[in-house]
């Protein structure tokens, strides 16, 4: 295979891949309004449904006409601890451990309502400050817009 046939076929190859990348814009475009109308379509009943669940803690709901049972799952829990300040109140040792170990974390949120209550100076916080990468997210929308 001589260098201009591999450039060829290629070429060739990345053409193909585009005509097919384009061939899914329609269809992704369509399926993408549908789950929209339908996520419209799902939503009052979603509500009346919760809502009636919500009123009747630990209610089963059976449709037997359709074989069906409605319930709400219990959403388990998560792990959480105290702020650090009770910790380095109680415990001061465990605090300076945890503070050289990095697991304080500072976060947007929170530095921007000690900002906006006066208690800490942008200048003091800003060369710590960075942006974090997020993942592209794949869009569609009408040309004619």
């Amino acid at each position: 295979m001589t260098t201009d046939s591999f450039t060829d076929q290629i070429a060739a190859e990345d053409l193909e891949a585009r005509r097919a990348a384009v061939e899914s814009i329609r269809p992704l475009k369509y399926l993408r309004d549908e789950i929209a109308r339908l996520e419209a379509d799902k939503k009052p009943h979603d509500e009346k449904l919760r809502t009636w669940l919500i009123e009747h803690e630990g209610a089963h709901l059976p449709d037997g006409e359709a074989e069906l049972e409605a319930f709400m799952q219990d959403g388990g829990t998560s792990i959480g601890y105290d702020t650090p300040a009770e910790i380095k109140k109680v415990n001061p040792r465990l605090y300076e451990q945890l503070e050289l170990l990095g697991c304080f974390e500072v976060n947007h949120r929170m530095v921007a309502e000690l900002q906006k209550q006066h208690q800490l100076e942008a200048s003091e916080i800003e060369r710590f400050r960075h942006k974090i990468g997020r993942s592209p997210t794949l869009q569609i929308k009408s040309i004619k817009e």
